[in-house]
């Protein structure tokens, strides 16, 4: 997993009890509008299994990803 990709992951899960991460703080900080956000999320969550997340916190992230880009990122 990349650095980046680290990072986009911990920024959801940081904000995932507050909804997710605002609009500003992905934009200051990757530079990429929230679709693009939860694009990459779906993209890391389909192709990795990051081990710095919960069951639970992974289900949730998934969720929010699919609200926003209506990807299937069914963990398999």
């Amino acid at each position: 997993m990349s650095a980046e990709d680290r990072e986009l992951l911990e920024l959801a899960r940081i904000w995932l009890p507050y909804g997710g991460p605002p609009v500003g703080e992905i934009l200051v900080r990757f530079g990429m509008s929230t679709t693009r956000f939860y694009e990459n999320i779906a993209r890391i969550l389909r192709s990795q299994v990051p081990s710095r997340l919960s069951p639970s916190e992974r289900e949730q992230i998934e969720r929010a990803a699919e609200r926003y880009v209506g990807a299937q990122v069914a963990a398999g």
